[in-house]
């Protein structure tokens, strides 16, 4: 059993998001603004092929629908990742709306498939 099999009891796929759909890093579509953050969290994130991946990544902004984090690794658009703020004791999922190549990381935008959790 996978990785995401494992935490969540069976196989999430993919959002596969139609190019009307999809958006850009620089379209402004937030109902709330982001906060400033710096805290670092861990995504853990299945590829279509089954593959598991994790990373480190620091959070740039976030309000209570999304945020947006530095990673050294792309993450496509649409992939589902699990994520864990042990800084804030927060965990939960979101969707990658968008990755954008920026110098020696990527700005990677996440929307939250529902509120955060406090994590004991």
């Amino acid at each position: 059993m996978s990785l995401f099999g494992s935490l969540f009891g069976h196989r999430i796929e993919p959002l596969h998001l139609a190019p009307e759909d999809q958006v850009s890093p620089h379209t402004e579509t937030r109902c709330c603004d982001r906060l400033p953050a710096g805290c670092r969290i861990s995504l853990v994130w299945q590829e279509s092929s089954g593959s598991s991946h994790s990373a480190r990544a620091r959070v740039v902004d976030m309000n209570g629908t999304g945020a947006l984090i530095k990673c050294n690794v792309a993450i496509a658009p649409g992939s589902y990742v699990y994520i864990q703020a042990r800084e804030l004791s927060l965990m939960g999922s979101a969707y990658v709306r968008h990755c954008t190549s920026d110098f020696l990381s990527y700005r990677i935008g996440l929307q939250f498939t529902g509120p955060l959790m406090v994590r004991f």
